[in-house]
């Protein structure tokens, strides 16, 4: 094994990775339902014990967020002994911090709010795109030409993807006078929504053959 340290910390990562999506499949729903529930409380008092398990259910996925962020942490701190590019997506993922702090310093403030937001959605992406830089590098250190193909791969899907993320952002907030151009924002929304979730199994899948690639 060439590199034990980006060996252990990209499997912490890739961990951390599946808590995180079982966690947003976990709330998105509780979300869907508790909505659904809501509406049905006043006229039925049996849908109150739903709502609440909903609600329970919520709290969990939330809590799972928790234990995912300190396993990506931990795997990045050490991976990045390997490699330097994990250092750049460790410093990327301190910096949402700084700004949600700011945020919740200054929370009765709308902009900063924004500013805070705009903040943690770049950095997310900048650090995803570090940490398959990092893996890109060291497949090219160990000749692994299939692997350096796929991490292109996956930097050119994710840079599409929130390319397509700014463009709807864009729409929705400069155009919003404008219900057509809003309409097609909302389109362009979605597409990319469903574009992100392609892209994040895409990463998954990149991650687990890293695995496999640093075993060796």
């Amino acid at each position: 094994m060439t590199f034990p340290n980006a060996y252990k910390g990209v499997k912490k990562i890739f961990i951390a990775e599946i808590l995180t999506i079982i966690a947003v499949v976990i709330m998105t729903v509780s979300g869907v339902v508790a909505l659904a529930l809501l509406q049905l409380i006043q006229q039925d008092e049996g849908a109150a014990g739903g709502a609440l398990a909903s609600l329970i259910t919520f709290i969990l996925g939330t809590c799972l967020t928790i234990p995912a962020f300190i396993i990506y942490l931990v795997g990045i701190l050490q991976a990045k002994k390997d490699e330097q590019h994990f250092y750049y997506a460790f410093v990327f993922v301190i910096l949402p911090i700084i700004a949600s702090v700011f945020a919740a310093i200054f929370s009765q403030y709308e902009l900063v709010q924004n500013i805070a937001e705009i903040v943690r959605n770049i950095c997310e992406v900048i650090a995803m795109i570090m940490i398959i830089g990092g893996i890109k590098e060291l497949a090219a250190k160990l000749n692994s030409e299939q692997m350096v193909s796929s991490a292109n791969t996956a930097l050119r899907i994710i840079s599409g993807v929130y390319i397509l993320l700014i463009i709807a952002r864009v729409i929705e907030f400069v155009f919003d006078f404008l219900p057509a151009m809003v309409t097609f924002g909302g389109i362009v929304a979605l597409a990319a929504g469903v574009l992100n979730v392609i892209a994040h199994v895409y990463y998954l899948v990149l991650l687990g053959r890293s695995i496999k690639m640093l075993k060796e």
